[in-house]
C-alpha cells in the first residue's frame, strides 16, 4: 500500500521539507491555463475549515476566510494531480509555477501567499494531522501573515496515493474593503485662493514584511513521507517540488523515498540514531552494511556513496 504524503512550499532549511511559502507577488509575465474547476466546497472541506480555524483560535490566531480565488487554485491544483498522477507543488505537466497558478486563478494581490498539499487520505481530520504533525506545513497553518484559505481535494482512480489535497493561503480575504492607508489617489479640491493642491495618496503599499523569518531554501529532489511543511518567505518563489519515483533503480540508502542514495538520506539516517525522528519513509534501504540496525555507521557509508568514494550500495 502506498503511504499517506505530503508537500508544501516554503524556501525551508533541513533536509526534511519542501514547501513553498512566499511575500508579495509579481505581476505574471504570461498567464497560463484557465483554471476551470468545480470549487464548491465538499463536506470534508468544509470540516477542514472548521478544524483549522479552531486549531488557530486556540493559538490565539484569528480564522481564515474561505477565499473564492485561492479555493479555485487549491480545488484545480488536487484535480490535475490525481489526473496526472503527480505529486509536486509546480503544475509539473504543464511547466506553471505553483504560485502563477495561484495568479492565473484571480489571486494577485501584493500580499504573502504559501501552500500544502498532501496526498493518501481522503478525510479532512486525516490530512490535518499530516500537516499539524509536520513543524513547515504547520507554521504555514499557524501563521499570523494568512487571513485568507482555499481548500481543494481531488480523488483520481489510477494515480498512486488516489486522494490529493491542497491548501492554499494568502494574506488578503477577496472582497474585502481596502486597509484604511490604501493609496486613493484622490485630488483635493482648489483651495479658495485658486492654486490646485497637489493629489497625494494616502498610503504607498508596503512589501510584505518578516514578521515570520523566512526559511532558507529546501533541498530539492526530497519527497517526504506524511509529514512536511512550509512557512512563508519574502518575493520569487525558487523552491520547486520533485515527483514521487515509481521505481527506484538502486534503492539501497534511499531511506527518504527519493530515487537514489544521498547526503539526504545519510542525514535522516543520523536523526533516526539520534532519535530526532521515530521513523523513516523508507526504512529498509537504511542498513546498507548489512549488520542488522540502521545506524550512524549507516549513515557514514551512505556519505562515501554520495562523495564517490565507494562505488555502490551495499558495501
Amino acid at each position: 500500500m502506498d503511504r499517506p504524503r505530503l508537500l508544501l512550499t516554503a524556501i525551508a532549511g533541513m533536509l526534511l521539507a519542501g514547501l513553498v511559502a512566499l511575500g508579495a507577488l509579481a505581476p505574471a509575465a504570461q498567464a497560463g491555463p484557465n483554471c476551470d474547476v468545480d470549487a464548491t466546497p465538499d463536506a470534508e472541506e468544509e470540516q477542514f475549515l472548521a478544524l483549522i480555524n479552531d486549531y488557530r483560535q486556540d493559538n490565539g490566531l484569528g480564522p481564515l476566510a474561505l477565499s473564492p480565488a485561492l479555493t479555485k487554485a487549491a480545488a484545480w491544483k488536487s484535480q490535475h494531480m490525481a489526473d496526472a498522477n503527480y505529486f509536486a507543488h509546480d503544475d509539473v505537466p504543464i511547466a506553471r509555477s505553483w504560485d502563477d497558478r495561484i495568479r492565473d486563478c484571480g489571486y494577485d494581490y501584493n500580499t504573502w501567499i504559501g501552500e500544502n498539499i498532501a496526498a493518501g487520505n481522503s478525510g479532512a481530520a486525516a490530512t490535518f494531522e499530516q500537516w499539524r504533525n509536520s513543524p513547515g506545513h504547520n507554521q504555514n497553518m499557524l501563521s499570523g501573515n494568512y487571513n485568507a484559505i482555499g481548500i481543494g481535494r481531488a480523488f483520481g482512480a489510477s494515480a498512486a496515493y488516489g486522494w490529493y489535497w491542497t491548501t492554499d493561503f494568502g494574506g488578503f480575504v477577496d472582497g474585502a474593503p481596502p486597509p484604511p492607508n490604501t493609496p486613493t489617489n484622490t485630488p483635493v479640491t482648489p483651495t479658495p485662493t485658486n492654486t490646485p493642491v497637489t493629489p497625494t495618496p494616502t498610503n504607498t503599499p508596503l512589501a510584505a514584511t518578516a514578521t515570520n523569518t523566512p526559511l532558507a531554501p529546501p533541498a530539492t529532489n526530497t519527497p517526504l513521507a506524511p509529514t512536511a511543511t512550509s512557512s512563508p518567505q519574502p518575493p520569487v518563489p525558487t523552491a520547486t517540488s520533485p515527483l514521487p519515483p515509481p521505481a527506484p533503480p538502486d534503492p539501497d540508502g534511499d531511506v527518504s523515498c527519493g530515487g537514489g542514495a544521498s547526503s539526504l538520506d545519510a542525514a535522516l539516517v543520523l536523526q533516526l540514531d539520534a532519535r530526532v525522528i521515530a521513523s523513516l519513509p523508507c526504512l529498509e534501504e537504511g542498513d546498507v552494511n548489512g549488520d542488522g540496525v540502521v545506524n550512524a555507521i549507516d549513515a557514514l557509508v551512505i556519505l562515501q556513496y554520495s562523495a564517490g568514494l565507494i562505488a555502490s550500495l551495499p558495501v
